[in-house]
């Protein structure tokens, strides 16, 4: 597949964001060390979840299957993990190679799941993740979005619980047994950062941001104020104190977002309890401040309406434009009258042709008995259609053994 090229961004626009991110100032309104509001939804199986930070947008699906273990690791259980971005084609192979690669490190050297407790047979057989991040939007700090949608995904993961009799083993469904959380020790996030003029940075930087930025440092990190990862990359001199900056800032992002994502999934757990509630991602696209809404709906206020038009055809009325709504979906997207009752009346005459029109497209059926003197117990149907161009109608008589349900059938295609 053919990768698209990122959009070239104008000096004018470039200059401006630089002028900006100088004076503590971002394009959508933030200062430098905000971020982004952040949404989380789970769909109907355990492990499925969408994370929304800003505009970026990533899916996350978690599957298991029975393998067998590494040989130099015999006792632990196996975690895969592969990122899509055929939905962000603007990146490069390195580019996705280098984020997958990130998101793996940060998250399997660490150790903050216990694969031990995925052990089955010691040597034998152990329990396999196959975890498949896709992004459906990206709009900038992909790294953090996608640790986020992993981490949340494995704390919403429940395995089906096995028991071993004879060297067989048996896998038990929820409905016999309870299924098994995965054991988490801490949460690792990846927090982004990008420079500018090797002094100025940002947090949580847009895409628009990450293509005019000098470089950019990704900082991994738990609550308990450990480090985990560190990626720089660019061509930006950071300095030792403005690591140790972004570091204290990454910790104190961490420790909100695992406050978050525990809270979201005791909130899914709570809701899938409880008998008749809704789960899955069909609600979360009904909500306007969901993760999945597809639109941002705004209200637009009407300042005035003039009276003066120069179209002599075109008649307004004033009171009807005045009480009218207008929505604003996107920046080149609005939508007026929503929400109205309609006010279309129906001509007589108009609707009278519609009756009759109808009327000249439905079959009539005459059925009527015959006695015919060769074959007395003979029946002849007679179907007739009106003609669309006069009043007469057109007679057809089948004379066989056909039932009348098989008629109905067979002759309506030979009126076209």
């Amino acid at each position: 597949m053919q990768r698209l090229k990122p959009k070239s961004i104008p000096s004018c626009n470039k200059n401006f964001i630089f002028t900006a991110v100088k004076d503590d100032k971002r394009i959508d309104g933030r200062s430098s060390k905000d971020f982004r509001k952040l949404s989380i939804g789970f769909g109907l199986d355990y492990g499925s979840s969408v994370v929304s930070l800003g505009d970026t947008r990533v899916m996350c699906n978690i599957t298991y299957q029975i393998a067998e273990p590494k040989a130099v690791k015999s006792c632990e259980g196996l975690l895969n993990i592969r990122v899509d971005l055929t939905a962000s084609m603007i990146h490069t192979y390195e580019k996705v190679v280098e984020i997958m690669r990130m998101i793996e490190k940060n998250v399997k050297d660490s150790r903050c799941l216990d694969l031990e407790s995925l052990c089955i047979i010691s040597g034998e057989k152990v329990y396999a993740l196959e975890t498949d991040i896709i992004v459906m939007n990206d709009d900038g700090n992909l790294p953090e979005c996608c640790s986020i949608a992993l981490l949340a995904s494995l704390s919403h993961f429940k395995r089906p619980d096995v028991s071993v009799v004879e060297d067989k083993i048996k896998i038990h469904s929820f409905d016999e047994r309870h299924p098994i959380p995965l054991n988490i020790l801490h949460y690792p996030f990846c927090t982004s950062f990008t420079f500018f003029d090797n002094s100025k940075f940002v947090c949580d930087p847009t895409q628009a941001e990450e293509q005019v930025c000098d470089g950019y440092l990704i900082v991994g990190s738990n609550i308990y104020r450990e480090i985990t990862t560190i990626h720089i990359s660019g061509k930006s001199a950071i300095t030792k104190d403005v690591v140790l900056n972004c570091c204290q800032l990454a910790i104190e992002r961490s420790k909100f977002l695992t406050n978050f994502v525990k809270l979201v999934v005791e909130q899914d757990l709570k809701k899938r309890s409880t008998e008749g509630a809704e789960i899955g991602y069909a609600p979360l696209i009904r909500e306007s401040s969901s993760v999945l809404c597809s639109y941002k709906k705004e209200e637009i206020e009407l300042q005035e309406v003039q009276e003066n038009y120069d179209d002599d055809d075109v008649i307004i009325d004033l009171e009807v434009a005045q009480n009218t709504k207008m929505y604003r979906y996107a920046s080149d997207t609005v939508g007026i009258g929503e929400g109205r009752g309609q006010n279309w009346d129906f001509i007589d005459e108009f609707q009278e042709n519609v009756e009759n029109d109808e009327n000249e497209d439905m079959y009539i059926e005459d059925e009527e008995t015959t006695n015919n003197e060769d074959e007395p117990d003979s029946k002849a149907k007679q179907f007739s259609k009106r003609s669309k161009n006069s009043n007469k109608y057109q007679e057809i008589t089948v004379e066989d053994d056909l039932s009348e349900e098989e008629v109905q059938i067979l002759n309506p295609p030979e009126f076209k």
